[in-house]
């Protein structure tokens, strides 16, 4: 340890990096700096990590920021390949770069496997007939160089798992828990789609009152499976909740593939969610059994110099379900600080509408209302319509602003006008998008 220069993957995973930040300054990249920003930072990612890991003084931390350099990998696949598809580099540049990253991760997992011990764990054997399969095939994600709302480069940044990722996709899919079975209908898609899954708490009973259902990842990148697992307990100003619908977030995914080293594992993801309030712990004082609630998807404890200025996102001792702690993707979760963080719901309002709010929602809401200061007679450029481009057009347009619409699918632009878009702009047959708002 301590000599990363010496390592062949650092030194090859350096050298493509460099070779990233050459093929990404021609014309297209230049013009979609989005996409561009998103390529050189996974290559970065992947020396920087290795570098970092190789520094840290036992296994265990060094193995976690190679798993997080091997996920960089695949996402740096990912991104290649959608650069070529929109013909922004040649075939043979792709299978080039493919190739040179295959024998990257190739290394990466030589270097895992050497500085791994022996450890029970691995015996873990999950229930195969529930098992959830993380899916590469069906991972879209076609507009992440239109995915920029003006103003977020003032926000302060929290770590990255608070990064803002919009999403396309907003579907609701009912749950019946007593129809699963070993189907492709039960595949959670790590994707840049926020699906939100209501459960139902009449059809799904823990065993007893000791143990609950849920989505776990022993590893990371690997297929989750449900088991029974420990219900939380409400410990000092905490609350434990009863899952009634929880989303899919691109997070999610960016934990699973272990880019986010707040996570220890094993790990339940999940983070953006509604339900009903199960159990109170001791110092809790405006909350009790039954009360039906959501929460910000980033957790600060109220009292830190950070959270007084307002600045919850990046408290001092922050808390997110998912990542810090086990998360939604479970009959029960566990949230701290709660009487600084829960949000009472309206009974007229659906536990699958209140799930969006604590992500997408209020990420939006600081970039429109706090950071940029929207108001009535404004106009707003909105760049991608996913979960939080669409978010942000609906709050701009509460503001009374008029919102001028971007993105690249026809079908998104029309639902953007559809909630108050006053303008809808196509960026593939736009030149120059400045301009064109202009």
């Amino acid at each position: 340890m301590g000599n990363f220069r010496a390592l062949r993957v650092w030194q090859k995973s350096k050298e493509l990096a460099v070779e990233i930040y050459r093929l990404t300054a021609n014309e297209q990249f230049r013009k979609d700096f989005g996409l561009r920003d998103q390529i050189r930072r996974a290559a970065v990612s992947i020396p920087s990590n290795i570098a970092e890991g190789d520094e840290l003084d036992t296994n265990k931390q060094s193995i976690r920021h190679f798993h997080i350099s091997k996920g960089s990998t695949a996402e740096s696949i990912t991104q290649l390949i959608i650069a070529f598809e929109i013909n922004y580099i040649s075939q043979g540049e792709m299978n080039n770069f493919l190739s040179a990253y295959e024998h990257v991760s190739i290394m990466l997992r030589k270097l895992i496997s050497a500085r791994t011990k022996p450890s029970n764990h691995h015996a873990i054997i999950p229930s195969y007939h529930h098992t959830i399969i993380p899916s590469y095939h069906h991972t879209i994600i076609p507009s992440y160089h239109h995915t920029i709302i003006p103003s977020y480069h003032h926000t302060t940044t929290p770590p990255h798992h608070h990064t803002i990722i919009p999403s396309y996709h907003h579907t609701i899919i009912p749950s019946n828990h007593h129809t699963i079975k070993p189907s492709y209908h039960h595949t959670i898609i790590p994707s840049n789609h926020h699906t939100i899954i209501p459960s139902n708490r009449h059809t799904i009973k823990p065993p007893n009152r000791h143990t609950m259902r849920a989505a776990i990842y022993h590893s990371f990148q690997e297929p989750l499976s449900l088991e029974n697992l420990p219900v939380p307990e409400a410990g000092e100003g905490a609350v434990v909740i009863k899952v009634e619908a929880t989303g899919l977030c691109r997070s999610d995914w960016h934990g699973w593939m272990g880019h986010d080293s707040d996570i220890c594992l094993p790990q339940v993801p999940g983070h953006e969610f509604a339900g009903v309030v199960e159990a109170v712990g001791k110092g809790v004082r405006h909350w009790k059994s039954g009360d039906r609630v959501t929460v910000p998807f980033s957790v600060g404890c109220g009292n830190c110099p950070q959270c007084l200025s307002g600045n919850q996102q990046i408290c001092d001792h922050y808390f997110q379900p998912g990542f810090t702690a086990w998360g939604s993707f479970a009959e029960f979760v566990m949230i701290k600080y709660a009487d600084h963080n829960l949000v009472r719901l309206p009974d007229s309002m659906e536990f699958t509408t209140a799930a969006v709010l604590g992500c997408r929602f209020v990420t939006s809401f600081r970039a429109v209302a706090v950071q940029g200061g929207v108001k009535g007679g404004d106009w707003v450029a909105i760049h991608g319509c996913g979960g939080v481009g669409l978010s942000a057009i609906m709050i701009a347009t509460a503001f009374g602003a008029k919102v001028i619409a971007l993105d690249i699918d026809d079908k998104k632009l029309a639902f953007a006008k559809s909630i108050g878009a006053s303008v809808c702009l196509d960026a593939r047959e736009i030149d120059s998008i400045p301009e064109a708002i202009a």
